[in-house]
């Protein structure tokens, strides 16, 4: 590469136009090329692809039973209202709010808003369903209950009960009911899955004007359910509606200056998470940023240097997503997020060149002394990186990629471009500043015998104590960040409607809806006795109303066998009697007489469309696959006890290919251990590449051990002390902050260079440590700022990756030279 970088120098120098030309023209090209990028947010891809559990990836699919938004609508505190106007006001509000959101939804990131149901368009059409189809929704335990129902005295107090309902109604809604249904069958058919008393116990009530609309059992708060267009974790789409609702929010606290709008759902969740990271890294790198221009400034005395520095990093960027975009047109705008906190290692290279420049005015001296470590480092580097392909998660893939792109483009900038720029004259720096700086690298540490025995005894001590000790903290919820006006609207609504309790959804899933309905039964059985057991406070049992082809053939069977047309006859003389007794006219319940001779066929309760897509969707979804899901909703006390209810679910061998645990989070456990198998092997993989790389560059398998011996001894140290103070690793740091202090690769190698090419008191060596100095500062600063973050994954990469760099730094001025020093005097004893 000296050659090469050289032969490039001369050529250029000789040919300005030609090199202004390729500079720009390059840049230019690169530019369009990554200006035609697709960015994608979805953080789900961070996890890995596994074919292992097909359950797991619907869990991170769009569906709309765990994708919703909540919208609540309550009076402020302060406002005394009667309970006529509180309600008024309220509904007002949830009306025009819904309204108005849905109406400036022009990219329809909406799908739908169920806040109220119209009875007269569902109810009838859903009860006729039924009720002309009795015997299929009629279970074992209705024969054994049903016997007392037909008695002459059971029936006359049915029909007096009869005569009640139909004069209340004065919507007509229950006469078409009451026809087909004179003995209330319907109690028993539906039971608990729809029962009124079920209905409260969720922490619901309706309040009806025309419609039925959703409200807490204590009338203060009215609940709409948003249905998004897209998934929950992209939040690319997501902020594009929270940013809709918001704006929506801001507008009517000007129109109902007295009701409070709160909202959240795991869709807001993602969003919220995102822009807390983009808020953090900005105001962190940026400040870190200024910092570093302000001591670039201040020691090298010369405007340029900014622009030197900044140059070939704003060129390896652009270079790395218009590569990224020839390969495969879109990426993840996390994975370029995250990326970003690795520009350091990318600076390290400009800032090696630029400090030799201040020492020596030959740039083709600086060449042919930096282009090989400077290439060595950054083989070493991107070879660590692109070890992230072996990983099995998309997202990592990418941000190996990106990362290892964004080295290369930096690389050849500072290589092949960064030398056009530099005068053939000394260049001004701040002497003091220099001489302060060399006599802190120049010192010789080696030399101190308890700093070399500290780095042993550190190594030492964390590689045994770290055994069983450095933990993975396999919860994402941990480094997750969490707005605190969207935990106010969840704890609300876990207060009011779901009385304190943790629910879950859980889904029975098949490629045909018999089967899923199958599914489904048994799972409710299991629910039964997790109940028995106390470990399930509630669930909706709809398997009742639900029920399998196969199951409705069996229950018409049994209505044939119970309802002979002796009994049949014997029933409708009783209700002819109790009917006259009651004053109604007997003739009017035919439509019942019929139901009790016709012939049953199966019926599809989800394909007949008499139940509104909104509320279906909580029962039943069928996905583009074709794949059938039948949702049940689980209340347990607590969030431990709820998890036991999963893991035991989800271990039932009968429910085991088929049940799906409405909850990503539930399945991130087992995803995380992949990852931290895939990451070992990253590791092993990585750190025999770099091992290599050393051995090739510096033909001496002595010097190539005493090179990498930086980034082996700081990582067990890093571990070491991550244990010793009980905090664990995290998807997000252990990758990061690995590939950070991954730097003391770099830095080992410019100090070897040093050592192999002249002794302690050599120029080379010291030019070296001043460059590693400032690279150090820049890392320290950059990465050590986001421990002022506030989102909790960023904030503990800067902790760990500062240990890092520390030890790194430590071993590189220390063991390495007193380690090469003894080889050398060795040798020199055997001569």
């Amino acid at each position: 590469m000296t050659k090469i970088a050289l032969a490039a120098y001369r050529f250029f120098q000789k040919r300005r136009a030609v090199f202004y030309l390729l500079l720009i023209g390059s840049f230019v090209l690169l530019a369009l090329l990554a200006s035609r990028m697709y960015y994608e947010e979805d953080i789900s891809k961070l996890l890995p692809q596994t074919e292992a559990n097909r359950g797991a990836r619907f869990a991170f699919d769009r569906l709309k039973v765990k994708d919703k938004i909540f919208l609540e609508f309550k009076l402020s505190s302060n406002e005394q209202m009667d309970d006529y106007e509180r309600v008024g006001t309220i509904l007002a509000a949830c009306d025009s709010f819904c309204d108005s959101l849905l109406s400036h939804d022009g990219e329809k990131d909406i799908e739908g808003i169920f806040k109220n149901v119209d009875p007269e368009l569902f109810l009838p059409a859903a009860a006729s369903l039924i009720l002309d189809n009795a015997p299929l929704f009629l279970d074992s335990t209705f024969y054994s209950k049903v016997g007392s129902l037909l008695s002459a005295q059971s029936v006359d107090s049915l029909m007096a009960s009869n005569v009640s309902i139909l004069e209340n109604d004065a919507a007509g809604i229950y006469y078409d009911i009451v026809c087909k249904d004179p003995l209330s069958f319907r109690n028993i058919m539906i039971g608990e899955a729809l029962s009124l008393k079920d209905s409260s116990d969720n922490g619901l009530s309706v309040s009806a004007s025309n419609s039925f609309y959703l409200f807490t059992k204590d009338g203060e708060m009215a609940v709409a359910f948003l249905t998004p267009s897209f998934k929950a974790m992209d939040s690319k789409a997501g902020t594009r509606l929270v940013n809709k609702i918001n704006a929506e929010i801001k507008a009517f606290e000007t129109l109902y200056p007295n009701v409070e709008i709160l909202y959240y759902g795991a869709p807001v969740q993602s969003v919220y998470n995102a822009k807390r990271i983009k808020k953090d890294l900005i105001y962190t790198v940026s400040s870190a940023l200024i910092i570093i221009l302000l001591i670039i400034g201040f020691c090298f005395r010369t405007k340029d240097t900014a622009l030197y520095l900044l140059l070939p990093l704003l060129y390896g960027v652009v270079f790395a997503i218009a590569i990224v975009y020839l390969i495969q047109g879109q990426m993840s705008f996390i994975a370029l997020g995250i990326g970003c906190i690795v520009v350091g290692v990318a600076l390290s290279y400009c800032i090696h060149i630029i400090t030799h420049h201040k020492y020596i005015a030959d740039v083709e001296r600086v060449i042919k002394e930096q282009a090989k470590p400077v290439t060595l480092g950054c083989i070493t580097t991107v070879g660590s990186l692109l070890g992230l392909i072996f990983t099995r998660s998309s997202l990592l893939r990418d941000f190996g990629i990106t990362a290892s792109l964004v080295m290369i483009g930096t690389t050849l900038f500072a290589l092949f471009f960064l030398p056009q720029f530099f005068s053939g004259k000394p260049s001004k720096k701040n002497e003091k500043a220099f001489a302060t700086i060399e006599k802190i690298t120049t010192y010789p540490y080696w030399k101190k015998g308890w700093l070399v025995l500290l780095a042993v005894v550190l190594f030492v001590t964390s590689a045994i104590y770290t055994r069983g000790r450095a933990h993975f903290d396999e919860d994402l919820h941990h480094i997750g960040y969490y707005e605190p006006r969207v935990m106010l609207a969840d704890s609300l609504y876990r207060a009011k409607i779901d009385g304190g309790c943790r629910t879950r959804y859980f889904a029975a899933f098949s490629k045909d809806l018999d089967s899923a309905l199958m599914l489904n039964s048994l799972m409710n059985e299991e629910c039964k006795k997790l109940k028995s057991e106390g470990k399930i406070s509630s669930f909706t049992n709809l398997s009742s109303l639900l029920v399998a082809g196969s199951e409705q053939m069996a229950r018409i069977e049994r209505w044939k066998s119970y309802f002979t047309p002796e009994k049949i006859d014997a029933l409708i003389k009783t209700i002819k009697v109790a009917a006259d007794k009651n004053g109604l006219e007997a003739e009017m319940f035919e439509p019942f007489y019929e139901a009790l001779n016709k012939e049953y066929t199966p019926v599809d309760i989800y394909h007949s469309n008499v139940i509104p897509e909104e509320i279906m969707c909580n029962f039943i979804e069928q996905r583009e696959d074709g794949t059938y899901l039948v949702f049940t909703n689980v209340k347990t006390a607590d969030g431990e006890t709820l998890e036991e209810v999963s893991s035991l679910l989800a271990s039932k061998a009968e429910l085991k290919d088929g049940l799906l645990v409405v909850d990503p989070f539930f399945y991130t456990t087992d995803m995380l251990a992949i990852m931290n198998h895939d990451f070992n092997t990253v590791l092993i993989i990585s750190s025999l590449f770099v091992l290599l790389i050393l051995l090739i560059a510096f033909r001496n398998i002595i010097h190539a051990i005493i090179a990498f011996l930086p980034m082996f001894m700081s990582w067990y140290i890093v571990l070491g002390v991550m244990a010793v103070l009980n905090i664990e690793f995290n998807l997000i740091n252990i990758v990061i902050s690995t590939f950070i202090f991954g730097m003391g690769v770099d830095y080992s190698i410019f100090v070897m260079d040093g050592l192999i090419k002249g002794d302690s008191g050599g120029e080379l060596i010291r030019y070296h440590r001043s460059a590693i100095f400032f690279s150090a500062v820049m890392l320290i600063l950059a990465i050590g700022s986001l421990m002022f973050a506030v989102h909790p994954a960023i904030h503990s990469i800067g902790f760990s990756t500062l240990i890092g760099m520390a030890s790194t730094i430590l071993i590189t001025f220390t063991l390495q030279p007193y380690l090469f020093y003894k080889v050398q005097r060795f040798k020199a004893k055997k001569q």
